[in-house]
């Protein structure tokens, strides 16, 4: 019975591609607890932070539907062509960050917590009008389009093999900014998939798309 909890608590995920020259690569995802006789994978706090603790960078951002952000009349699914802020400071500037630490003398339990940085779009519609997200706005080449660099704090917790990430409804959820992802999963290469829904103010007035943005570690401080 002790044998095979231990197997049913080490559990390895490899994911496997092809490099360009056909040569099988792999990556893999270890959740390999320090005690397997009593901590599940995605309770063991060391582990984790030395596996997922750190920023993500922006490497890819798709829309659901090709859409005109940047106004210059041609529609495209790439964000990262449409919204300039994205690409800042090598896509590093509105990244996405997990926390990850252990119970301290002000709190007795771990701390998760997840951070999605994203360029807010703040539309000027007149004179001390902004638009708050929720009006589906028609397209007007008055408007002032700027952007925000924000962003929310909300806990998280991963699944017991480690490759989906439940991020929680705990910080101010406006219904169109700060928006809490739809789902994220995580991938080989120290990567994160973050799904979100959005309204984004386009050359054809305010579009509500899902986007799909690729995130790659590049700190674990």
């Amino acid at each position: 019975m002790k044998k095979s909890i231990l197997i049913g608590f080490v559990a390895v995920a490899q994911f496997m591609s092809c490099s360009p020259d056909n040569t099988p690569s792999v990556s893999v995802i270890k959740p390999v607890p320090a005690n397997p006789a009593t901590t599940l994978p995605n309770e063991n706090v060391s582990a984790l932070f030395q596996q997922f603790h750190g920023k993500y960078k922006v490497i890819s951002s798709v829309t659901s539907e090709p859409v005109d952000v940047d106004l210059n009349g041609i529609s495209s699914v790439n964000l990262l062509q449409e919204m300039d802020e994205l690409s800042l400071q090598g896509g590093t500037q509105y990244h996405t960050e997990l926390k990850i630490y252990g119970p301290s003398p002000s709190s007795a339990k771990p701390s998760f917590t997840f951070i999605q940085w994203w360029p807010e779009q703040f539309i000027r519609t007149g004179v001390g009008k902004v638009w708050d997200g929720g009006e589906l706005l028609s397209y007007n080449p008055d408007y002032v389009v700027k952007y925000n660099f924000q962003s929310a704090y909300r806990s998280f917790s991963l699944s017991n093999d480690l490759r989906k990430i439940t991020v929680n409804p705990d910080a101010p959820n406006d219904a169109y900014r700060w928006v809490r992802p739809e789902s994220v999963t995580v991938e080989a290469n120290e990567r994160l998939r973050v799904t979100n829904k959005r309204r984004l103010y386009t050359r054809l007035g305010v579009k509500e798309v899902i986007i799909t943005t690729v995130y790659q570690r590049f700190t674990t401080s």
